[in-house]
């Protein structure tokens, strides 16, 4: 910690130093923002980033995680929400693009939003536009043609051709990149509104757009600048404020972020809830953001060094530089001379244009000769004419020598001969590739052969077995089948799990008679068959591959209650009041809906921070974020092995246990609550936690709703998805039995010390306000000021391991795009929830609040249950819950009465 605050002092305190320092920190800045900004897009290049929503999300995304490092390295300043508008607005020019780029293309797009952004950014600052001040500058002349000269460098890499897409060529570049690159999912090529404009109309509408674009991308630094610039007013809001940008980019990577998440929700509801989602674009697009977040960072950093009119003309043309050097160096995509002495031309125009806006903001010591700063601008522009000129002396001996008419037909035969011998090597390096990929089919194709044979052993292993079987009793022969009939009651899943380990499957019927076997077989017990829909909703397979072709569905079946049958279950009597088995068919939406959820959790959160003024943000609330996803990755393993109600109900009683104990005893350094009669809120407690453990005993026609706070984010992916289902197998499946449930019990006592830990860094911060020399000293007492820094934590832990999964899938995580709206509504409501129950903290005391939140949910969910989607019936299930009712309420009025 003391590491960062000497960074930040480092960073303020050279503001106050020499006009060297200054100019020092400020160039330096402006190397690293050009050099980021040229490359950030690199990594995506031959990733396919469709119709670029759900890339920018990810990127934005990333771009706001750099942020609140930022921030935490500079000791959290003051959150001005004004500043989130520069955001907003970068993201709305930023929504432009692919328009611009269906309509006139990636090259004369770049030109003109390029273009209107250094002109905008450089004019709004050196001639005082929008209630900023205006920038003063020792030489003006000098400033005019360092502007001039980089706005017509940008013009000039127009005229560069290359061989495949060029890389982002200025920090205004769109997140939205061109999807022409190699991909290997689904094509982003989709009629829209723009393919049916008319072509004069289509150039017109992408011309306008490209201006818009580059004004808003000009205009996304002006509410930083203009609060900078009110501070000193009389009786301003602002009053105050820092005079340090950096200590805003917090508040504008928000705006970023918040933006191109509502315009993402915008989009996914425009596509009727089935966005395009390249989960390859993942990894790329985060690497892609953290480079583009630095590179701002250090932009911001040079803003405050060298002033907005030096540092606009030099960031928004010297990174088309750096992109034409990788297109040269790595890509190859920029050949021939032509190109070759364009890039030269656009250099020397770069670099005179950066040293004439540099050097005019030098105020030379009394005494100093700079002669020589103009000197070297003055040799910059010489090579630069010198180019010039030698272009047009090459064209015009070129053209109108004797011996040039005469090799004029010469030459362009030479050309058609090149152009044929480039083609003949493009198909040789074609005929190259397709036998490399038949070089790498035959080896396929013999491993194949390898694990056939492999297979065959198995299998005449597999049938020694079975004629074994054949004498064992439990097995009933059926044709040229074997048949075994549980005596157990399992779900779906776990009976197919057991039918595997016996070396079987569940049973595929493909004939009446097998169906009169079966029905023999079952003895009137309502019994698992082979068939599900687990892969796409509606579409009925066995278990084996096959689909379903003749049907004898019982009335009103299947009805997909509560979108959550999948399975099949023959002998199923619906007048009988006995429970029935739950089916449950896992598909854990696992690290990608959390990740979802957890965004809309974070805007919800924005939103608090923005209505209570944006207090203070303390780095240590973060931590109860970080604790609570932490405990939250554990769940999908845990439901796997234990299963989804005994999980639940374990992880549910820890949670209370951990919260309502560590407030009432004061563990981990807060202090003990107390409470006017300890007796009632010690029963409370116990009620509360035997009444979670009554909902256990309640049994579920289809699943049962999630019963609690805790539960988890990661839960059953019920909802229909396109892409692919996630039953694979993992470290779970390779556990023994008991090995199996030790494991999951143990992790669900983890989630829950996890999950109800998670509110002790917000009652560290206000216990220890009072205390002498206490880095939380002026710290709120009011504990909803702490949830946006706790939701931050949250976003920012899930962010990390959604990132680690991608890494260990190898970048193919498992992403589902029907749960991306579903998920943004459940966080919405989770992230109310939470904010309430800090209100709840605040107002009862965590040692009355926990018993009452845990547990209340539970009857909230079962009244869902029984009340609209009819799944909890039966003269049992509703004296349990009563019982469960009962014992809630009662708990929560002792505990309530207990203060």
């Amino acid at each position: 910690m003391e590491l960062l605050l000497d960074l930040s002092h480092l960073l303020r305190d050279s503001s106050n130093g020499t006009n060297t320092t200054e100019l020092t920190y400020g160039f330096v800045s402006c190397a690293v923002s050009v050099l980021f900004y040229g490359s950030n897009f690199v990594p995506v290049k031959k990733i396919d980033t469709g119709d670029g929503m759900f890339f920018q999300w990810v990127l934005c995304a990333a771009i706001w995680t750099v942020s609140l490092i930022v921030n935490i390295i500079l000791s959290s300043p003051r959150f001005w929400p004004l500043a989130m508008l520069g955001g907003a607005i970068w993201a709305t020019g930023n929504i432009t693009v692919v328009p611009i780029i269906k309509t006139i293309g990636l090259g004369l797009g770049l030109l003109i939003w390029a273009s209107f952004n250094l002109l905008m950014g450089w004019a709004s600052s050196r001639f005082g536009w929008f209630g900023i001040e205006a920038e003063k500058v020792s030489k003006p002349t000098l400033n005019y043609c360092g502007a001039g000269l980089c706005l017509l460098s940008a013009i000039v890499f127009f005229f560069v051709k290359s061989d495949g897409q060029r890389p982002a060529t200025s920090e205004e570049t769109p997140l939205l990149i061109d999807s022409s690159v190699n991909a290997d999912s689904q094509t982003s090529s989709d009629n829209s509104w723009v393919d049916m404009l008319p072509p004069f109309t289509k150039r017109l509408v992408g011309s306008v757009l490209a201006v818009v674009a580059g004004l808003l991308y000009g205009s996304s630094f002006i509410p930083v600048l203009y609060i900078k610039n009110h501070t000193t007013q009389q009786n301003s809001q602002y009053d105050g404020a820092s005079q340090f940008d950096l200590d805003y980019v917090f508040a504008h990577f928000s705006g970023i972020f918040l933006t191109s998440t509502v315009y993402f929700v915008i989009y996914c509801a425009f596509k009727k809830n089935k966005p395009q989602v390249f989960p390859k674009a993942i990894l790329p697009g985060v690497v892609s953001g953290v480079m583009w977040g630095v590179a701002t960072c250090c932009w911001f950093l040079a803003n405050h060094y060298l002033k907005p009119v030096v540092s606009f003309p030099i960031i928004t043309t010297v990174p088309g530089l750096i992109a034409a050097l990788w297109g040269v160096v790595v890509f190859k995509e920029v050949k021939g001379l032509r190109n070759y002495l364009v890039l030269i031309l656009a250099f020397c125009m770069i670099v005179a244009g950066a040293l004439l806006t540099a050097f005019s903001i030098v105020s030379p010591a009394p005494g100093i000769d700079s002669r020589g700063a103009f000197r070297v601008a003055g040799v910059c522009i010489g090579l630069m004419c010198i180019v010039q000129a030698t272009l047009n002396i090459v064209l015009r001996l070129f053209f109108t020598s004797p011996w040039a008419v005469e090799l004029l037909p010469t030459i362009c035969n030479n050309h058609t001969l090149y152009i044929y011998t480039a083609r003949l090597q493009s198909r040789y390096e074609t005929l190259v590739k397709e036998k490399d990929q038949l070089d790498a089919s035959y080896s396929s194709l013999r491993n194949m052969r390898d694990q056939i044979q492999t297979e065959k052993e198995k299998l005449q292993n597999k049938l020694s077995n079975i004629a074994e079987e054949f004498k064992n009793p439990e097995w009933i022969s059926f044709r040229s089948s074997l048949y075994y009939m549980s005596a157990e009651e399992k779900d779906w899943i776990q009976s197919r799990d057991d039918c595997r380990n016996r070396g079987a499957d569940l049973v595929i019927i493909k004939s009446r008679e097998e169906q009169d076997f079966i029905e023999m077989l079952r003895r009137g017990n309502s019994t698992w068959i082979g068939l599900s829909d687990q892969t796409t909703e509606g579409k009925w397979k066995w278990v084996d591959g096959t689909a379903l072709t003749t049907v004898f569905w019982l009335s009103r079946e299947p009805n997909n209650l509560n979108g959550n049958e999948d399975c099949v279950v023959t002998g199923y009597n619906p007048d009988d009041d006995r429970p029935v088995i739950m089916c449950v068919c896992v598909r854990a939406l696992g690290m990608f809906f959390q990740w979802v959820l957890c965004a809309a959790i974070w805007t919800v959160s924005l939103i608090v921070n923005i209505i209570l003024s944006s207090p203070r943000f303390w780095p240590l609330a973060m931590l109860g974020g970080a604790i609570w996803a932490t405990g939250n990755i554990t769940v999908v393993p845990i439901i796997k092995m234990i299963g989804l109600g005994l999980g639940l109900l374990i992880w549910a009683s820890f949670n209370l246990l951990m919260g309502w104990a560590s407030s009432r005893f004061g563990w981990f350094g807060i202090e003990a609550e107390k409470v006017s009669k300890p007796t009632l809120n010690y029963c409370g407690a116990g009620l509360c936690l035997l009444s979670a453990i009554v909902f256990f005993f309640v049994k579920s026609d289809g699943q049962r709703p999630a019963t609690s706070e805790e539960t988890p984010l990661l839960i059953d992916s019920s909802v229909n998805a396109d892409s692919q289902t996630s039953s694979d197998n993992s470290w779970v499946d390779m556990l023994p039995p008991f090995t199996k449930r030790l494991v999951g019990s143990v992790l669900a006592v983890v989630a829950g010390l996890l999950y109800g830990s998670s509110f002790i860094p917000v009652l560290y911060i206000k216990n220890h306000t009072t205390q002498q020399n206490s880095q939380y000293d002026g710290a709120s007492q009011f504990d909803l000021d702490y949830v946006f820094a706790h939701f931050s934590g949250i976003f920012l832990t899930s962010t990390v391991y959604f990132v680690i999964y991608c890494a260990f899938k190898k970048n193919k995580p498992q992403v589902f795009p029907k749960a991306i709206l579903p998920g943004v509504v459940s966080g919405v409501m989770w992230g109310v929830a939470t904010c309430c129950w800090f209100l709840a903290n605040h107002y009862l005391k965590p040692v009355v609040s926990f018993p009452i939140i845990t547990t209340v949910p539970g009857l909230i969910a079962a009244l869902w249950g029984v009340v609209v989607f009819k799944e909890v019936k039966g003269l049992r299930n509703y004296l349990v819950l009563i019982l469960a009712f009962c014992m809630i309420v009662a708990g929560a009025l002792l505990t309530a009465f207990s203060m």
